[in-house]
């Protein structure tokens, strides 16, 4: 039995159109859908991370130890790259740890402001005493579709002051009417 290429060809030209097709309604039945939905609130908040000083255990090789490192235990163990007997040691020593976040939040009527958290001095031994350390920001759109839906897209601060309630925005939203927040930061531009 002999092929010709115009035979070859036709089942797989009519296999790509249906992959085509079929890829379609599968986009146009669960692909994303665009839609739009009001700004019914806005939000922010503001938190700065609180860190304690504070003794904490470690190990390492005594030549690598921190100076201010206490309770310092040593043992001679072979180096794991030299063979080498190498002093190895356990030991305390003060780490910055984060102890509480200090907030601030309000609705879009309010400025935003950094919270003013009060910080414990350190003790005798220096020990005890807080830091403000890394500080983050929030900015909220609480979005609402025609049916009621309700959910929230964090915002730079620039594009959430862009913005007034009851504004409408148009957005891509999946087949359960979740809005996708990156197309509202792109509605906006």
């Amino acid at each position: 039995m002999s092929y010709t290429a115009n035979s070859l060809f036709r089942p797989r030209v009519l296999a790509g159109l249906v992959l085509l097709t079929a890829g379609a309604g599968l986009w146009w039945g669960w692909g994303p859908i665009a839609g739009n939905v009001e700004v019914v609130g806005k939000r922010w908040q503001r938190d700065i991370d609180i860190e304690r000083l504070q003794l904490e255990s470690a190990s390492d090789w005594c030549t690598a130890m921190p100076p201010q490192a206490r309770d310092v235990q040593r043992r001679r163990v072979p180096h794991p790259d030299t063979g080498t007997p190498t002093e190895h040691c356990r030991y305390q020593a003060p780490s910055w740890r984060i102890h509480y976040q200090a907030s601030a939040e309000g609705p879009w009527t309010q400025s935003p402001r950094w919270p003013q958290p009060v910080l414990q001095g350190p003790g005798p031994d220096g020990l005890g005493a807080q830091r403000a350390a890394q500080r983050h920001e929030h900015y909220w759109l609480q979005l609402q579709s025609r049916s009621g839906t309700q959910w929230e897209c964090a915002l730079p601060q620039a594009q959430w002051q862009a913005i007034s309630l009851g504004q409408r925005l148009h957005v891509q939203m999946d087949r359960h009417g979740v809005a996708d927040c990156a197309s509202v930061r792109a509605a906006l531009h």
